[in-house]
């Protein structure tokens, strides 16, 4: 079993491990469209990716908006890990969502040959994101877990607003 992690609206709860967010606006690996849903190997990457993709005044309120919504992935769920040398250039470009990466990602999403495609964050490449594909066969086998509320050092806050 492999946990993952998610920071997820509270006003969204019921819709965090549906795709519909990055269907509706799409995201680093998926176009508009496209159902996925993105999640962490760690809480901390997911609040990393969070920040990286949110304005300060929402990083600021972090805890007040955003719950940890974590899931098991079953033994029996195969997973697409490409490497790193595999990726096209410009997958991790911290300007945007390059199409390249958004190209890549919606054609697993279309294959449907995998439920969970692992993949290098480009916020700290070393570690990983696993992206879900809601409507995989498989999909019931990455089982909900409770949902926590999200902290922050407020350090980290206090920092950020210098």
């Amino acid at each position: 079993m492999i946990q993952i992690y998610r920071l997820h609206k509270k006003k969204h709860a019921g819709s965090a491990f549906t795709g519909e967010g990055a269907a509706k606006y799409g995201g680093r690996w998926n176009h508009p469209g496209i159902a996925m849903v993105y999640t962490s190997a760690t809480t901390s990457l997911a609040i990393l990716e969070i920040m990286a993709n949110s304005e300060p005044s929402e990083i600021a309120d972090l805890t007040m908006i955003y719950q940890v919504h974590s899931a098991a992935i079953d033994k029996g769920v195969l997973i697409f890990e490409p490497k790193i040398a595999d990726l096209p250039a410009g997958w991790d470009d911290p300007d945007g969502h390059p199409d390249v990466a958004r190209d890549l990602g919606s054609q697993w999403m279309q294959e449907g040959k995998f439920c969970v495609i692992r993949v290098p964050s480009a916020v700290q490449p070393t570690e990983s994101n696993f992206l879900l594909n809601p409507h995989h066969p498989d999909a019931n086998k990455v089982r909900l877990l409770p949902v926590v509320p999200a902290v922050l050092d407020p350090r980290i806050i206090k920092r950020l607003s210098v």
